[in-house]
């Protein structure tokens, strides 16, 4: 039996031993080393903090503290009730546990929090309820925090999501209307120089026919000039016409003979001399 000093206390918290308090009462767990009740049921691990030795929260002996002979009959009243107040403090240290990942539940549903940190306190709350009893009405605060982080999260993928599809859509309607506009302006130059050689086309018959105009009139006016010479001519001299080859533009001509002078009536004309 462990006798009670005034420096016996916890070596976790450092907390006096008492048997009047569930929470402070000393217990041994299998490897011999001794925790308050409030202390060993707040492990996260069910190894030993001392020697590392696993042992089971089941198999953990409640110490009687020998206390002054004027408390040792409360005690034994009391040692019903301890055993009752043995589950409620159990409870109690797990709905500690339970509002402590509340907590960090909260901590971790602002803006900006690092999503390793999300998925990493989301991934203890998840195998904390899972090593719990199978019960859907136990630790509904808990629960609730979970499901509408979950909520919450999907909400914001979604809502990148749309944004995303948004940006995608006014990207595709601007390079639209910018394909169009080029379209438009490519097909317009098009057109402008379609037309500008169709003027420049139009404006070289223009030219030839000009041209061959001014060419027809020089022919009608040396014909013309023929006539005259001719018709004054033939009345003081003896007109002698005969076929002429001209080596000059390769055409047989008419040639004209005057005396001392030989007149083609070819439509390009060449003046000569008879000898």
């Amino acid at each position: 039996m462990l006798v009670i000093h005034p420096s016996s206390c916890c070596d976790i918290c450092l907390d006096l031993y008492s048997t009047s308090d569930l929470a402070t009462s000393p217990h041994a767990i299998q490897c011999g080393h001794i925790f308050c009740f409030r202390c060993l049921y707040s492990f996260d691990t069910s190894t030993c903090p001392f020697c590392r030795e696993v042992f089971d929260l089941d198999g953990a002996k409640k110490l009687h503290v020998g206390n002054a002979p004027e408390r040792e009959d409360a005690e034994r009243d009391n040692a019903d009730q301890d055993n009752a107040k043995r589950d409620n403090a159990k409870q109690g240290v797990v709905h500690d546990h339970a509002n402590f990942l509340l907590h960090r539940m909260s901590l971790i549903s602002g803006e900006g929090v690092p999503e390793a940190d999300v998925a990493e306190v989301v991934s203890e709350v998840q195998e904390w309820l899972e090593s719990q009893p199978d019960d859907p009405y136990s630790h509904i605060p808990l629960r609730a925090a979970l499901y509408s982080l979950h909520r919450y999260k999907a909400l914001q993928l979604e809502n990148e999501r749309e944004k995303a599809e948004y940006r995608l859509r006014d990207l595709l309607r601007n390079s639209t209307l910018t394909t169009g506009h080029g379209s438009r302006t490519s097909r317009a130059v098009e057109d402008s120089i379609a037309r500008i050689e169709e003027i420049e086309t139009e404006h070289a018959l223009a030219s030839r026919a000009m041209e061959d105009n001014l060419t027809r009139i020089e022919e009608i006016e040396i014909e013309h000039a023929l006539e005259v010479i001719i018709e004054f001519s033939s009345v003081y001299v003896g007109l002698n016409l005969r076929p002429h080859s001209c080596h000059n533009c390769n055409l047989s001509c008419k040639t004209l003979t005057i005396p001392n002078l030989k007149i083609s009536t070819s439509p390009t004309h060449h003046w000569q001399r008879s000898g």
